[in-house]
């Protein structure tokens, strides 16, 4: 993986870009590093850091449990499952398939998430549930003292079922505006036919909570549930229209639209309150996106 400098001239104006790749811990051919990237101050002295995930990573004689590598001041530090209290390594995991950082608590760290979609876990250990990993930062750089692991079964009336690969994309904002970000996880397995669906868990002083835990389906807004929509694959937050709340933007690319096999659709809403936007495509109209025709 290649990282160019930025300057005041642009991007690798004045320095050539730079190469990192996976640590010694991370053994054997096709970690695929670089399958997710975010960037921010996890180690607020040493300036913005990225963070590249690794989920195809065999590290400790588990092939593809996947790993997350922090950069800080030219160095690379391999973080794992292992890291996660008693979260252990286990195979086809793939641990850093997703990433994404927010300031869960507002205490002006940034803490950071990462999804391992083929986590097996729930109670009886389903195959690929999935589950989200969160540590809390702190002035000296992540708190693996101070963590969330976070399933399904934090939502009511929900569960952990097989191949449901909770955490495939993670998003972040402040959906609610309560001046504390919010954590989105996607889990495109989710039902009997793969419709897929997105899981919303809200920030407080005390981090991310369960109370008032959210769930968007297409039909909560305002489309139809089609087979192997797989919903939940693509995750954005932002002010789409400039009023200072957070909408959300759920990409569907594999929903069939009239005849037509996989044509994809994008759904943009508020959390709460009134839902975004009518229909816009067929006008011309790009300021108007829709939540049942593409």
């Amino acid at each position: 993986m290649v990282v160019d400098h930025g300057s005041p001239d642009g991007v690798g104006a004045q320095s050539a870009g730079t190469g990192y790749g996976v640590s010694d811990d991370c053994e054997g051919d096709g970690e695929r590093l670089g399958s997710a990237l975010v960037v921010a101050d996890f180690v607020p002295s040493a300036g913005g850091n990225f963070v590249a995930g690794a989920p195809r990573c065999t590290s400790g004689g588990s092939s593809a449990t996947g790993g997350i590598f922090l950069r800080e001041a030219g160095t690379v530090f391999p973080h794992y499952q292992t890291d996660y209290g008693g979260a252990g390594n286990g195979a086809d995991d793939h641990f850093g398939t997703s990433l994404a950082a927010g300031d869960f608590d507002h205490d002006g760290f940034a803490d950071l998430a990462c999804g391992a979609p083929g986590k097996n876990h729930g109670a009886g250990s389903p195959d690929d549930s999935g589950r989200v990993y969160v540590v809390y930062g702190r002035e000296t750089g992540p708190d693996f003292f101070r963590i969330d692991l976070i399933g399904e079964d934090e939502w009511a009336a929900d569960a952990p079922q097989a191949g449901e690969i909770f955490g495939s994309a993670l998003a972040v904002g402040d959906v609610d505006g309560d001046g504390f970000d919010d954590l989105l996880s996607g889990a495109p397995g989710e039902g009997a036919t793969d419709v897929g669906r997105v899981y919303l868990k809200r920030g407080s002083v005390l981090g991310l909570i369960s109370a008032n835990n959210a769930e968007f389906t297409q039909t909560f807004l305002g489309g139809t549930n089609g087979d192997d929509d797989q919903r939940g694959n693509v995750l954005a937050t932002g002010d789409i229209d400039g009023d200072g709340v957070v909408e959300i933007a759920l990409g569907v690319p594999d929903k069939d639209v009239g005849t037509a096999t996989d044509a994809g659709m994008v759904y943009v809403t508020r959390a709460f309150g009134r839902r975004l936007m009518v229909d816009g495509f067929e006008s011309g109209n790009k300021t108007a996106w829709s939540a049942s025709t593409p």
